[in-house]
């Protein structure tokens, strides 16, 4: 049975894509759980469309990170937090902590995602961090 899936399932295939499937697996999983529903040209066509539309959203979000990206690059960014007298934070700092000062600060939209910083800062001084490959520096002061 050929079915468009609404949604990533795991094993078949992704959102908005045709595949084909067992008949059973169509209708005693796929379509009780809105997976899916059964395909046909103008589903397909309707589908393709949206399928196409969220392709070129994606495209135009990834242009604009590249581009907050690029902004950031060499940037120095100072994020305060507490910390003990030898220098150790109480908090780690995460790409989550690091992508909300960047949005609080450079009011820039940088996805958490896109930050690499291996693994938390727990320490106090400059730390380089990267974005999609494009370096900045976070200096961690003590609050």
């Amino acid at each position: 049975m050929r079915v468009i899936l609404l949604r990533e399932v795991s094993g078949v295939g992704k959102k908005y894509e045709v595949k084909n499937v067992s008949n059973g697996y169509a209708r005693n999983f796929l379509f009780l759980r809105n997976l899916a529903v059964a395909a046909n040209e103008a589903r397909e066509k309707d589908y393709e469309s949206k399928r196409k539309r969220v392709e070129i959203l994606k495209a135009l979000e990834e242009t604009a990170l590249e581009k907050s990206i690029e902004a950031i690059s060499g940037a120095r960014l100072t994020i305060e937090s507490p910390a003990n007298e030898e220098g150790h934070l109480f908090a780690a700092v995460h790409e989550k902590d690091i992508s909300g000062k960047i949005k609080a600060d450079l009011h820039l939209d940088i996805r958490e995602d896109a930050i690499e910083i291996g693994e938390p800062i727990k320490s106090l001084g400059d730390h380089v961090v990267k974005a999609m490959g494009k370096e900045f520096t976070v200096t961690i002061v003590k609050k």
